[in-house]
């Protein structure tokens, strides 16, 4: 039968290479899939016209794009609603990504290699190629017979393993495309989701350190000097910590939170102390110095 079992994999894991091989029926045990396993047995009732036959019917699902683009649509609905429901805002839908997905898809259908570089490209560089000017690029994907409601038997699979609910679970990507292809040697269906954060989403933080001493703080797991009366600029794809870089835990209030950009000042609080603190620069209101 040749019939392989569903798999999912993100990005990051490998599997083995998949021999085409002609199949007429698929392992539908998706909740304890073998990744990269094939099960691969010989049918001596199948005479040659009949393999034939078969062969011609799996091409013409294949090229069935009513299917697979329901199927898209229904994975990034069944995406959005686990994400909302996880109090995670909703990912939509960018044409550069789904075409890039599709194209893997139908690249993987093709050849039927499974792998995150079946095509010898990265995700990264998949997205870029189709037109989309990224940040950052995540992908999952899985292979799965044709039984059942396809879309869900793939977001259950991506949500039941680590590497793929963490990707699609993430806050700072915002963008997404799906790609669905069916295999013409057996009948597997192979589907890409490719998360993103797009270019444009990239923002400045800068700190201004307005003490006559040099002055340490930590932006995200990083940590800077700056040296009196000047400024650090830093170029952020995602919300990340900033504080005083000090012994204790600072307290929450002294935690800032930039998402946009803005500009901090490393101030003197007590002189006598050498006690700083981190604040917000705020521009001075014009209308309210001249009164």
């Amino acid at each position: 039968m040749g019939a392989t079992t569903p798999a999912a994999v993100a990005f990051g894991d490998e599997l083995p290479k998949l021999v085409p091989t002609p199949n007429t029926s698929s392992a539908t045990d998706a909740e304890s899939p073998t990744i990269g396993e094939s099960d691969e047995e010989e049918n001596e009732d199948k005479s040659p016209k009949e393999a034939r036959l078969e062969k011609r019917a799996n091409r013409r699902r294949a090229r069935r794009p009513s299917f697979t683009a329901t199927t898209r649509d229904q994975v990034v609905d069944q995406i959005n609603a686990f994400r909302q429901r996880s109090a995670r805002p909703p990912v939509v839908a960018n044409p550069e990504l789904q075409a890039a997905a599709q194209s893997f898809a139908e690249h993987m259908a093709r050849t039927a290699v499974f792998s995150h570089n079946a095509d010898g490209r990265q995700p990264s560089h998949r997205a870029m190629q189709a037109g989309y000017e990224s940040m950052m690029v995540t992908e999952n994907i899985a292979y799965q017979g044709s039984t059942g409601n396809l879309a869900q038997q793939l977001v259950n699979m991506w949500i039941g393993s680590p590497g793929h609910y963490a990707n699609l679970m993430r806050h700072d990507l915002t963008e997404t495309g799906v790609g669905v292809a069916q295999s013409p040697y057996n009948g597997q269906f192979y589907a890409v989701q490719l998360f993103g954060r797009p270019g444009s989403s990239r923002f400045q933080v800068q700190v201004k350190n307005a003490t006559p001493e040099s002055q340490s703080y930590k932006l995200g797991q990083h940590e800077y000097s700056v040296a009196p009366n000047a400024t650090r600029t830093h170029s952020l794809g995602r919300k990340s910590d900033l504080t005083l870089a000090v012994a204790e835990k600072p307290e929450a209030d002294a935690v800032m939170k930039p998402e946009k950009s803005e500009k901090y000042e490393i101030r003197t609080a007590d002189a006598e102390k050498k006690e700083v603190e981190l604040v917000r620069y705020e521009v001075p209101n014009v209308e309210d110095e001249k009164k």
